[in-house]
């Protein structure tokens, strides 16, 4: 496929709906992942006007990056203050189709006490974050797979038009922009394919929800520009807009392992990455993590490394390997046992209270979906109706109607109400059981430990 070098490096800056949020990626993949994260956290409390800052235990954010040492804590307020010092563009239509160009910094500000992070957005970067399209963005059961800001920056591009077939056609010089590289980073194109292009989207195509094939734009046999196209995976497609992903905010009170990152690629990578830094070959290593839980590993390693910086430690690979093999951590006394019993019985009636959160979060995006499918078949005139009846419906509350006269329905406040209204008029029928173990499945989730919330659907 050939078309003119000018027409390629004329090609405007990548548009699509209002959720086309275009990151700087001369972001590390940590820093990117770190906001996604956040972001994750943050989303549902978007919609609240009221809700100005939000809150993430700076050890569920560790966790959620692959890190389980306390120390690290000095690296991710580096990694948060680069958040604030980095701008986000966005370059859309808006719904009247008019050109819009906004820039806000990723996190407006933010700060760390007593364990917690507080951060907030700025107003004209939450309009745009609090989108059905952007939450497509924001399952972290994939994004915490790749291991490459390259194709963790193919993957947003592309994520956004898996319904088009095709992201639109990008000039080659607008595609290094995209993906943050500098002008002295792969100059030679057969370098750049490998390293930026084939093997990234090889990891997306193994890892994630879409498969992504590159077609080449060429003027004169020489490399112009890139569309790429992009379908479903089959293999590994999850229904993201309705939620089905573990919900953000009590991972480490749901989770088995509280100290592990959320998947088991991840346990393994953080492990191996460990243990070779302890000394322990590579081949080891991997011999180690597949015969060895995650936590038993990490919990041995924190010996070895205690006794290690009190001098006690002469030949450190070989100390290590047999503190995994016998079982170096220190024993539980009798007190302890109790109070890990107590800490237990705690810890079940957070798991409780969490599995009906991740229901309730569950239910309320299925509604928010079949709200929209709803309103979005009615015709004209009934669409109408629907909004002058809740016109009326609340006329006699003054403070809906101000916020109307000031933005109509694009006012968080009045389309909050709006939805409330129309859910009820509509009759949206809740999911029944069957529906609701088939999420939690695709999820990720075990159906069996929400035996007891899913018999009140039945």
């Amino acid at each position: 496929m050939a078309s003119g070098a000018k027409k390629i490096e004329d090609t405007k800056p990548i548009k699509a709906h209002s959720s086309a949020i275009q990151v700087t990626h001369k972001l590390t993949l940590v820093q990117h992942k770190a906001w996604l994260v956040l972001l994750r956290n943050a989303y549902h409390e978007l919609a609240n006007n009221n809700i100005k800052k939000h809150k993430m235990r700076m050890q569920e954010l560790a966790l959620y990056l692959g890190y389980t040492n306390n120390r690290n804590d000095k690296y991710l307020k580096n990694v948060l203050e680069e958040l604030v010092d980095t701008k986000v563009a966005w370059n859309v239509f808006d719904k009247d189709g008019e050109d819009e160009w906004g820039v806000a910094a990723m996190l407006a500000g933010c700060k760390v006490k007593k364990g917690v992070v507080e951060y907030d957005y700025s107003s004209f970067l939450r309009e745009k974050l609090y989108n059905p399209k952007m939450f497509a963005l924001l399952n972290l059961k994939i994004l915490n797979k790749f291991r490459s800001k390259y194709a963790l920056a193919i993957y947003n591009l592309c994520k956004d038009y898996v319904g088009a077939g095709q992201a639109p056609l990008v000039g080659l010089d607008k595609f290094r922009e995209f993906v943050g590289l500098d002008t002295g980073e792969y100059t030679d194109f057969k370098s750049m394919n490998r390293r930026v292009i084939k093997e990234p989207l090889k990891e997306i195509n193994a890892l994630s929800d879409i498969n992504v094939k590159v077609d080449y734009i060429k003027e004169k046999r020489k490399v112009v520009g890139l569309k790429f196209m992009i379908r479903a995976n089959p293999q590994l497609s999850l229904d993201i807009d309705s939620v089905t992903e573990k919900v953000m905010g009590q991972p480490s009170e749901f989770d088995e392992d509280m100290d592990a990152p959320p998947d088991k690629a991840n346990r393994a990578g953080a492990v191996v990455d460990r243990l070779v830094s302890f000394g322990v070959t590579e081949k080891q290593a991997r011999k180690l993590s597949e015969s060895h839980e995650y936590g038993y590993i990490m919990e041995n390693l924190d010996v070895v490394e205690k006794q290690c910086r009190s001098g006690r430690v002469q030949n450190v690979p070989a100390y290590t390997v047999t503190a995994i093999r016998e079982d170096y951590r220190p024993r539980k006394t009798f007190i302890q046992a109790e109070m890990a019993a107590k800490e237990a019985e705690k810890k079940k009636a957070r798991t409780k209270k969490a599995r009906e959160e991740i229901l309730k979060r569950l239910l309320d995006e299925f509604d928010a979906k079949s709200l929209e499918k709803a309103i979005h078949v009615l015709k004209p005139k009934e669409k109408e109706k629907l909004q002058g009846d809740f016109l009326q419906h609340v006329r006699g509350e003054s403070f809906l109607s101000q916020y109307y006269a000031r933005n109509g329905f694009e006012n968080m406040v009045v389309k909050g109400a709006y939805f409330a209204f129309a859910k009820e008029r509509l009759g949206i029928p809740r999911p029944g059981a069957q529906s609701l173990v088939k999420m939690l499945e695709s999820a990720g989730y075990r159906a069996t430990e929400f035996k007891e919330e899913l018999s009140l659907y039945e």
